[in-house]
């Protein structure tokens, strides 16, 4: 770990010769996520801690910069500090059309806003990096991104493993349509016997809506209704599903407190989740990466949330979350307090 530190020290001064200027920021989370489950779908656990990631680089001009920071996770219970803390070290383009980030950058940076049909709520605890690329064009009217999070090096051992994601918007006044997508691929080993298979798993959501307040920065309305179409299969002995259904939201926010009601009603999704690998483990969130309630065909989620503090570097937020899988409720209670400079 020191031997890291030192690397990555190593160069920032090399290439702080180039720079007009030195920057640094500071990512503070502390997180108290507690759930209280049926164990149908999900099962009731308690993540409760504080992630801390500073970063300092070099602003080569007004759009480039250079940065490299580690991400710290205490967790109350365990020991004070985690034992492979979680490395940024990325190239960053910003202008007004055009975004790009390579290398270990804060998983924050897409605008997609990925539902947790895509993307759990745990990640922003456990896993707010990705390792790869995110390439995203932007206008008033709306943006268009693809990014690569490049999670497994194939070795003899090791299986091979990426998470494509994609997302769009458009935007005309009220009215606004987008899409979002993701495709998951876990492949074999070298050296992997003829009981291992290789994995797919791919979801697409396109969607229309319409925004009650498109000009008030106080108060936020709106409605949104989609279509949802996965594709998950084991390839080699011709298994496969093509699970579809609708996702609707509403959302209603004033001042600082609000409502948000997701529904989904469709086909079972996740369908590989408890299948086993040839290890007799579960595919289970190796290869899913959304909230497991998506394995049932009727699952409403309803977040009541009180924005406690809302500042330009702070922010309280306090939510009590209730869940229905068609056939019992759920409920989660969330307090974050972050800061970011």
């Amino acid at each position: 770990m020191k031997n890291k530190f030192l690397i990555i020290a190593f160069l920032l001064l090399s290439l702080s010769g180039f720079a007009q200027k030195l920057i640094w920021g500071l990512d503070f989370l502390s997180f108290f996520d507690n759930r209280e489950y049926n164990e149908h779908y999900a099962r009731s656990e308690t993540f409760f801690g504080t992630r801390v990631t500073p970063e300092a680089g070099i602003a080569l001009d007004d759009h480039q910069k250079v940065m490299a920071g580690v991400g710290l996770l205490f967790e109350n219970g365990k020991k004070p500090l985690q034992e492979d803390p979680d490395y940024q070290i990325y190239y960053q383009y910003n202008s007004a059309k055009f975004s790009a980030n390579a290398g270990y950058f804060p998983r924050s940076r897409m605008m997609g806003n990925f539902p947790n049909v895509f993307l759990r709520g745990s990640l922003n605890y456990y896993q707010p990096n990705m390792s790869g690329l995110l390439l995203q064009s932007k206008s008033e009217k709306g943006f268009a991104e693809i990014g690569i999070d490049w999670n497994g090096m194939r070795t003899d051992s090791v299986r091979e493993s990426f998470l494509l994601l994609s997302a769009g918007k458009y935007t005309t006044n009220r009215f606004y349509g987008g899409y979002h997508f993701t495709y998951f691929h876990f492949a074999r080993a070298w050296d992997a016997p003829e009981s291992q298979h290789l994995i797919d798993n791919a979801l697409v959501h396109l969607f229309v809506g319409y925004n009650f307040t498109p000009k008030q920065k106080a108060d936020s309305i709106y409605t949104q209704i989609g279509y949802m179409q996965g594709a998950e299969r084991i390839r080699g002995i011709g298994t496969s599903y093509m699970p579809g259904g609708l996702y609707a939201e509403v959302y209603f926010k004033h001042k600082n407190i609000g409502i948000k009601n997701s529904l989904y009603l469709g086909d079972h999704q996740m369908n590989l989740y408890n299948v086993k690998d040839e290890k007799g483990i579960s595919y289970g969130e190796r290869v899913y990466w959304n909230e497991p309630f998506f394995q049932s065909n009727c699952y409403n989620r309803t977040e009541f949330f009180w924005n406690i503090a809302e500042t330009k570097h702070t922010t309280i937020k306090l939510s009590s979350v209730h869940h229905f899988d068609g056939d019992s409720f759920g409920w989660q209670q969330i307090l974050t307090f972050r800061v970011k400079i």
